[in-house]
């Protein structure tokens, strides 16, 4: 609410992108999941995965790196709030549930980083269905790889 607050205040426009909802395979999962095309939701898998931060970029100058690994700049959360926030969008959206509880496993693999590069977080869905989502920037092997497995 505070940053609801300070958006209000400022008169300015606030806006966050989730470009991945505007894919079309994406539409079309959730358009057979709101057809009943699975049935009842019981497992969400979803998972972004890079490896961009698997060695301690920052250090070297690089910008990208450097305010997404300072908590001055870019807040509490590292690749939880970079690219996991892309992998929990998708989740929600296409299968149209909300989350009820979360268990997290927040790691920092790389010595000296000030944020977590890598995150596990198991999800209570609404309706009883059960997640986990992966969100790593120091998974080697991985350039982008956003993936959403829904099973019912």
């Amino acid at each position: 609410m505070a940053l609801a607050g300070i958006v209000r205040k400022s008169g300015l426009i606030f806006g966050l992108t989730h470009n991945y909802t505007g894919y079309p395979v994406v539409r079309q999962a959730r358009e057979m999941i709101e057809a009943g095309e699975i049935g009842k939701i019981r497992v969400v898998q979803v998972e972004y995965a890079q490896d961009w931060l698997t060695t301690a970029v920052e250090a070297t100058g690089q910008k990208q790196a450097v305010w997404r690994t300072d908590p001055a700049q870019s807040g509490p959360a590292g690749s939880l709030g970079d690219i996991g926030t892309h992998a929990y969008n998708i989740a929600c959206f296409v299968t149209g549930l909300r989350c009820e509880q979360v268990a997290a496993d927040v790691s920092i693999f790389v010595p000296g980083r000030r944020l977590d590069d890598n995150v596990q977080v198991l999800l209570r869905l609404e309706g009883g269905a059960r997640g986990m989502l992966w969100a790593s920037q120091v998974a080697t092997g991985n350039e982008n790889n956003l993936r959403c497995g829904i099973w019912g």
